[in-house]
């Protein structure tokens, strides 16, 4: 009886002086290593979102990993963060440990090259926000983070649409929308003004809260008030965004494809109710990929493993086409 303590207790012993070492490296260690690659002046676009991820927990790794295996299998050009960066009290500074082990080095391999652009959730403003914005600024890490502002806005691609030359194909718009950050009026001008700059074949939004969800517990109204007129006013064609830890996607009659990820590292927000322009709901860990050309916006969903769930496509002209692999809105979460 006593061999068989004394082994349990040697085991355990071993399995946490393991767990403190890999800590340890990944907190401490050297960061990877890869040219980050921007991306051009491209007739096709491909990038992944993801909301909710900062945990620094199995979870969050599983995602990466199915991540990094698609951008291993097809071209990726960017990826997109949609908030809540770093639970639970964000980041100390650009020195903080959290972001080796919540960021650089949990996302490898084929993600080493590709930029990350990120907005601000309602947990990053537990702590200091401005370091988020001054690791961009400073290139710190991998110089894979860019968040260049809490509002903002990236072109990307290009595709000949008349004869006077170049429309870009996409354009995203980054804003902060996290809960009680700012004044909500104020962030619905920040929309205005960065959609009234310039123009795109396709307009994506990427933020933290959404506009349109299933579950009431997340449900902003006055954000539903203050910026739905303007999205519909500039004819944005897809909204992403994280805050409820689940996958929906929602589709209404002259609004946004509405689609919620805020599953990278958190999971279980279960949807118990119909809701009008439900299209799909899950519970489970996983990611969006996007692909976009000149005639048509792919939305896929994808599983904490990387299998694809759900797809919906947006074409030209605006004539929307659904194709479900899984279609299950849970009642009750796991």
């Amino acid at each position: 009886m006593r061999a068989i303590l004394v082994r349990t207790a040697v085991t355990i012993a071993v399995a946490i002086i393991l767990a403190l070492i890999t800590v340890l490296y990944f907190t401490v260690g050297p960061l990877p290593r890869e040219t980050v690659v921007m991306p051009g002046a491209k007739s096709e676009i491909s990038f992944i979102a993801i909301g909710d991820q900062g945990m620094g927990n199995p979870r969050q790794w599983q995602v990466a990993g199915a991540m990094g295996r698609l951008a291993a299998q097809q071209t990726l050009d960017f990826v997109v963060l949609l908030g809540d960066n770093f639970y639970g009290h964000g980041v100390r500074d650009v020195d903080d440990w959290q972001w080796r082990y919540k960021f650089e080095n949990v996302y490898r391999g084929a993600l080493l090259s590709v930029p990350f652009y990120a907005v601000l959730g309602n947990h990053d403003y537990a702590g200091n926000e401005l370091a988020q914005l001054d690791y961009a600024r400073s290139g710190k890490g991998t110089s894979r983070w860019q968040m260049p502002a809490r509002d903002y806005v990236e072109y990307y691609g290009h595709t000949e649409t008349d004869p006077a030359g170049d429309m870009p194909l996409l354009r995203v718009i980054y804003l902060d929308t996290s809960p009680g950050a700012r004044d909500l009026q104020y962030t619905a001008m920040q929309a205005e003004a960065l959609l009234a700059s310039g123009a795109a074949v396709w307009t994506v939004m990427a933020t933290h809260s959404p506009v349109r969800t299933a579950r009431q517990f997340y449900h902003v109204e006055p954000l539903l008030d203050g910026l739905l007129p303007v999205l519909m006013r500039h004819q944005v064609d897809l909204y992403l965004s994280g805050h409820d830890h689940n996958m929906q996607v929602i589709e209404r009659d002259g609004e946004p494809l509405y689609v919620v990820t805020g599953t990278g590292a958190k999971w279980g927000d279960a949807i118990s109710q119909p809701f009008p322009g439900l299209l799909f709901s899950s519970i489970s860990l996983g990611f969006t990929h996007v692909r976009v050309s000149r005639d048509q916006l792919m939305v896929e969903l994808h599983d904490g493993d990387g299998e694809k769930i759900f797809n919906h496509r947006l074409v030209r002209p605006d004539t929307r086409e659904t194709a479900p692999m899984v279609n299950t809105i849970p009642t009750r979460s796991e």
